[in-house]
C-alpha cells in the first residue's frame, strides 16, 4: 500500500532527526504530531472512500432475478 504524503513527510523527519541532521526539539515535535494527526485523517478518508467504492460496485443478485420475471 502507498504512504500518504504526511507518513513520508515523517518518516524522513524521523529519519533526519535520528541521523542529527536536524535537532529534535519542541518544534519538530510539534510537527511530527501534526504529521501523525493528518496522516490519521487521509487514512480514515482513503478507508471510507474504500468502502464507498466496494459498495457501489456491490450488485443484489435477487433483485435481477425478480425484475426478468
Amino acid at each position: 500500500m502507498k504512504k500518504s504524503l504526511p507518513a513520508v513527510l515523517f518518516s524522513s523527519l524521523e529519519q533526519h532527526a535520528k541521523a542529527a541532521d536536524i535537532e529534535y526539539d519542541d518544534e519538530l515535535a510539534d510537527i511530527m504530531d501534526k504529521l501523525s494527526d493528518l496522516n490519521s485523517k487521509v487514512e480514515a478518508l482513503k478507508a471510507r472512500a474504500r468502502a464507498k467504492k466496494e459498495n457501489s460496485n456491490v450488485v443484489d443478485i435477487s433483485s435481477r432475478r425478480a425484475a426478468k420475471y
